[in-house]
C-alpha cells in the first residue's frame, strides 16, 4: 500500500515545478550589464533596503522574501537604467505588502510613501510601475517560489513525518522564525542568488539543524530525497553558504520568541541585532538554546 501523500509534499512538489520552469536570473553576471543599468551590487542595495522597510512598517518577514523575489524576477527579464530602481524596489515592496499582509496592516503606507523614502516618483508612478512589473511576470506573482516559502515546506513536512526532531524546549515555529531570520541576510547577497530557492533554503536549514546539534544528516538526507535535489548540487549550496550563516546566526542567537524584526544589517554596522518593538517581545520561562558557531 502507497503511503498517503499529505497535502505539504502536493503543494511543495507543486512548488518545485513551478521552479524548474522559471528561467535563469541572468541579472548577477556583471560582465552582461553596462554602467548605465543596475547591476547585481545595486540589487543588493535595494535587497537591504526592502529589509529596512519590511522591518520600519513592522511587516512579517515574508514581506520581504517576496519583495526581493519579484525584484530579482523583474531584473533577470528587464534591463533597469539606475535612476528607475528604487521606484520599482518601492513598487515590488507594495504588491509584496499586499500578498502577504492584511489589508489593516496597510495602513502605514501612506500616499506619501515614495517621497518619506526619498523616492523620485509620484504615486501615480508608482501605480503604473506596479501594472508594468505584474504584466512584465504575467500577472503570476504567486508562483514566484521565494527561499522562505520553501523553507516554511521543508520544515512543515520533516516536523509532520518525525524526519525532523528539536531540541527540549525549542517549539518549531520559534525553530522557524530563526532559520528564517539567519536566510534573510543571505538573499540579499547576490553570490548566494545562483542557486534556486529550493536549495537555498534545505542548505539553510541544514546549515541550522548541524549548529543545534540535530540529527542534521538523516533530516537533510532525507528532504533532498524528497525535492529529488542531487547530492552534489546540495552540498555546493551549503559549502558556500555554511561559514556565512554562522557569523549570522551568532549575531541572531537562537532564543524563544515571537517574533523578530526583519532587518539585514550592512557589513560594517556596529550594531547587528535592533532593538524589536514592544509589542514583539519574549516568551519567558522557557529556556532558551544556545547556537554555537
Amino acid at each position: 500500500m502507497r503511503p498517503k501523500t499529505s497535502m505539504a509534499e502536493i503543494d511543495f512538489r507543486d512548488a518545485l515545478d513551478r521552479e524548474n520552469e522559471r528561467a535563469e536570473l541572468s541579472i548577477y553576471n556583471e560582465q552582461n550589464v553596462s554602467a548605465e543599468f543596475v547591476g547585481c551590487y545595486d540589487r543588493d542595495d535595494m535587497a537591504r533596503w526592502l529589509s529596512r522597510l519590511t522591518h520600519d512598517h513592522h511587516f512579517r518577514l515574508e514581506v520581504c522574501f517576496r519583495a526581493v523575489s519579484l525584484l530579482d524576477s523583474f531584473l533577470s527579464i528587464m534591463k533597469v537604467r539606475h535612476r528607475f530602481l528604487k521606484c520599482v524596489a518601492l513598487t515590488c515592496f507594495y504588491i509584496a505588502a499586499k500578498l502577504e499582509e492584511k489589508a489593516e496592516a496597510l495602513s502605514s503606507l501612506t500616499e506619501n510613501a515614495a517621497l518619506r523614502y526619498g523616492v523620485e516618483c509620484s504615486e501615480k508612478d508608482i501605480q503604473r510601475m506596479e501594472l508594468i512589473v505584474m504584466q512584465k511576470l504575467d500577472f503570476r506573482l504567486y508562483e514566484i517560489t521565494t527561499p522562505l516559502d520553501f523553507l516554511k515546506m521543508f520544515h512543515a513536512i520533516g516536523i509532520n513525518k518525525g524526519t525532523l526532531s528539536l531540541p527540549d524546549g525549542l517549539s518549531s515555529d520559534q525553530h522557524l522564525i530563526h532559520v528564517a531570520l539567519c536566510l534573510e541576510p543571505i538573499i540579499c547577497d547576490h553570490t548566494f542568488m545562483r542557486y534556486p530557492p529550493s536549495r537555498l533554503a534545505l542548505a539553510a536549514l541544514a546549515c541550522d539543524l548541524k549548529l543545534i546539534g540535530c540529527n542534521w544528516l538523516d533530516t537533510v538526507l532525507a528532504l533532498q530525497a524528497l525535492a529529488k535535489m542531487r547530492g552534489g548540487e546540495l552540498s555546493m549550496c551549503y559549502e558556500a553558504i555554511a561559514t556565512r550563516y554562522a557569523s549570522i546566526a551568532v549575531c541572531f542567537p537562537l532564543v524563544v520568541m515571537n517574533s523578530m524584526p526583519c532587518h539585514v544589517p550592512d557589513q560594517d554596522d556596529e550594531e547587528i541585532l535592533p532593538s524589536p518593538p514592544v509589542e514583539l517581545c519574549c516568551i519567558r520561562n522557557i529556556p532558551a538554546v544556545k547556537v554555537m558557531a
